[in-house]
């Protein structure tokens, strides 16, 4: 990043990852998970309305490491992810594609390495796609909803893929399947 480019967190989101909060017509569905869907949809106009370049997703159901912090990619250009929300044979049609933002990953992953013990960087087999399942869907589904529904015209309902392959670029973090170490570690991040 040169000293020209402006860099500033404009905002967090917390989603859920459930797959039942995809379809608010589902006649089994709980009241308050309908109220859920509500407030993603909510969330993902007002991440809309940011229109920002990067979305850094933290999951804890992604593609994790036993024991270490699991950034997606990192240093890897023009890499992409995708995949569905299958759960329990159910939820096939709700599926996310996105790029991820290799350099980006790259400097957070050197970041987390001078910093902490358990970061490990995932690369995926000669160049292809990242495997994406519920986890990492779900709240990206309702974080680009709204830009997406924008880009091609369509009514809320009838969108069940999301594609974005190009802004915003996304960094994903699976965290370890077993935390991070047996001794607790704190990280201080200034933003200034």
């Amino acid at each position: 990043m040169t000293s020209n480019d402006q860099c500033g967190l404009i905002g967090i989101a917390y989603l859920p990852h459930g797959t039942m909060l995809l379809d608010p017509d589902r006649g089994d569905l709980p009241i308050l998970a309908k109220s859920l869907h509500s407030t993603c949809m909510q969330i993902s106009t007002q991440i809309a309305e940011l229109n920002p370049d990067l979305l850094l997703l933290l999951t804890p159901h992604g593609l994790n490491v036993h024991h270490s912090i699991n950034i997606y990619q990192p240093g890897i250009s023009n890499c992409y992810a995708n995949g569905n929300a299958q759960w329990n044979g159910q939820w096939t049609d709700y599926s996310v594609d996105i790029d991820l933002d290799g350099e980006a990953s790259k400097e957070l992953y050197l970041y987390l390495k001078e910093r902490l013990s358990n970061v490990q960087g995932m690369l995926s087999f000669a160049g292809l796609s990242t495997p994406l399942r519920w986890g990492e869907v779900v709240p990206l589904y309702f974080a680009l909803h709204e830009l997406a529904r924008r880009n091609q015209n369509v009514k809320n309902n009838e969108l069940k893929q999301i594609s974005m392959r190009s802004k915003p670029k996304v960094v994903i973090i699976a965290q370890p399947g077993r935390g991070v170490t047996s001794t607790v570690e704190y990280i201080v991040i200034r933003l200034d």
